[in-house]
């Protein structure tokens, strides 16, 4: 006799069965449901770890192939003066008696401290004084004390490059490079182990993405690095702002703290990789976005966001680029380094489309009694030797050029070869006063604000006459060293006020607000003049050199200059039914 299976209640039978026999008070059923619930999350939590604890910690985004990276170079030793990297401190800054850097009363901002720091050890490098040293870990110390998250906040309030008010605290990716970098390089002359925590936190804050979390790590607080639409890397400045400003340097200085970090401090497998692939995306996108950068013939773009144009970051970045090619071997990378170096040798300013003729003689006729000296109405005194007289004390260089265009000219016209021989003595004295080309003078002269000058004081006049002479005296006799002469003259005259890093000290030419292009009569003075006698000799002296070299960039100096005379004649010179102003600064 079989017996047949038992029947099986249904869930809903059972679960009301176990129900029932549940005390019957409703604060032991609550009880039960707090429990279930639990139980139910925490499976869930589980389970969605279990899901993800495999996942990638970064998103996934365009990496270079580099079969060749040195690992073992040290890219801010003996820094070069463009980077910035100098210890010695901004005039506003000081060390207090703990070593910490200060502005005022207030903490440094802490890309001044890490520039100091990397200086301080640059010096430590050279010299081996132990206070170097000494002053770069108590700077880097405190800096990184204050930072125990890792990312290393600015405190004073900014506008962005976009024109936006960025309210600290903020951040910057670029500010993180230098940490790695500081902290890599006092690792390895000191060998003291305690950097290399503040050095992980700081990476991990560079390992911060936009939006992108995985596992049981949460979406980051703050955030310097993110992935665009087309899967292309990029680290930000002002990261608290909404879009990324795409600002090149700072791409080119993170790059370089996550090398000094793989280089140095990355000690376990896990750290050398992430390492590794941020620098290897870097340079994707390098690659990918240098063009858009580069305005040729001009100043490169600094932020792709805000389309401006920043001297001081285009020469950063020139330099850098050239370090990490060398780095790398990227044929790219070498390209822009050098299509940046090409583009900035003349700074941008207006130009108007001209076509000058060669073989024209500006300074013919030009009498010798009057050498050119504005407002001389007596004879030019002349010395035994045939030369002007100089000044109580002093050559003038200015008459000197003069002088000797005059005698060039009497040269060419009546054929005395004595006048050949006192235009290479006058100029012979001119050229005696320069400095790497610039002519000086240390006759006692105010400027045209009636302001003294101090001595030795420099003119865009005197350089331009001398330009000319030399000039013509090559074409007479066809000697390299008046070639060679007005080459460092011509470079003299054409350095402008601001253009470089340092900025030049002295200068010829300033560029106004309105991007046009002047030549100076005093620009060792309270302030430009723009007489237009200095601009006028220097126009024709940029047409001569031009004419005797065929050089591009002296015709590009030449149209700049011809374009402000040109746009400032009708408005700003010209005085209807009087004389013409002869300077726009002064009446």
């Amino acid at each position: 006799m079989t017996t047949a299976p038992p029947q099986r209640r249904p869930v809903t039978a059972r679960l009301s069965s176990v129900w029932a026999r549940l005390p019957a008070t409703s604060l032991g059923r609550l009880a039960l449901i707090v429990v279930l619930t639990l139980v139910l999350d925490v499976t869930a939590s589980a389970a969605v770890w279990v899901d993800r604890r495999n996942d990638a910690l970064v998103p996934d985004f365009q990496r270079a192939s580099l079969a060749t990276v040195h690992w073992d170079t040290d890219v801010y030793a003996a820094a070069p003066a463009v980077l910035g990297f100098t210890p010695v401190l901004p005039a506003a800054a000081h060390l207090d008696a703990r070593g910490r850097v200060r502005v005022g009363s207030d903490p440094a901002d802490p890309d001044t401290i890490l520039r100091y720091v990397l200086g301080a050890l640059n010096r430590y490098d050279e010299q081996r004084d132990p206070r170097w040293l000494r002053a770069a870990s108590r700077a880097l110390d405190d800096l990184v004390t204050r930072s125990p998250s890792g990312f290393l906040a600015h405190p004073n309030q900014v506008i962005d490059v976009l024109g936006r008010t960025i309210d600290p605290p903020w951040y910057a990716a670029s500010t993180q490079g230098l940490a790695l970098s500081a902290l890599a390089r006092i690792y390895e002359l000191t060998g003291q182990a305690r950097w290399r925590r503040p050095a992980a936190e700081v990476f991990a804050a560079v390992y911060a993405f936009r939006g992108f979390f995985s596992g049981s790590r949460p979406a980051p607080l703050h955030w310097l690095t993110s992935v665009d639409p087309d899967g292309y890397l990029w680290f930000d400045r002002f990261s608290e702002g909404l879009d990324t400003v795409a600002v090149l340097t700072e791409q080119l200085t993170t790059a370089f703290g996550v090398y000094d970090y793989q280089r140095v401090l990355a000690h376990a497998g896990k750290d050398r990789h992430a390492a590794r692939t941020l620098f290897e995306g870097t340079i994707a996108t390098l690659a990918k976005y240098l063009p858009r950068y580069r305005v040729p013939g001009r100043i490169s773009v600094s932020s792709l966001a805000a389309g401006n144009r920043n001297l001081r970051e285009h020469l950063v970045a020139t330099t850098e680029l050239g370090m990490l090619a060398r780095l790398t071997g990227s044929t790219v990378l070498a390209r822009y380094s050098r299509l940046f170096d090409r583009d900035d040798a003349v700074p941008y300013f207006v130009v108007h489309p001209v076509t000058a003729r060669p073989g024209v003689d500006a300074y013919s006729p030009v009498p010798v009694d009057l050498a050119l000296r504005p407002g001389q109405t007596a004879p030019l005194a002349v010395t035994a030797a045939g030369l002007p007289t100089a000044g109580p004390g002093a050559a003038d260089p200015t008459q000197d050029a003069g002088f000797a265009l005059a005698a060039l000219d009497r040269y060419r016209t009546g054929g005395d070869k004595v006048w050949l021989q006192r235009a290479e003595s006058a100029v012979n004295r001119a050229m005696a006063t320069a400095r790497n080309g610039f002519l000086t003078y240390n006759t006692a002269r105010k400027d045209a604000f009636g302001q003294p000058l101090p001595r030795p004081w420099h003119s865009a006049e005197g350089q331009a006459l001398a330009l000319s002479a030399l000039t013509r005296l090559h074409a007479e006799t066809g000697q390299q060293k008046w070639r060679d002469q007005a080459g460092q003259v011509y470079r003299a005259l054409t350095t402008v006020r601001d253009y470089g890093y340092p900025a030049p000290r002295p200068w010829s030419a300033f560029l106004d607000f309105s991007g046009y292009l002047w030549f100076e009569q005093y620009p060792d003075g309270s302030q430009p003049s723009q007489l237009l006698r200095a601009h006028v000799d220097a126009i024709v002296a940029l047409y001569d050199y031009w004419d005797m070299t065929k050089s591009s960039t002296a015709y590009s100096y030449f149209r700049g200059g011809l374009a402000s005379l040109h746009d400032a004649l009708p408005t700003y010179i010209r005085t209807p039914a009087t004389y013409a102003r002869s300077s726009l600064a002064t009446d």
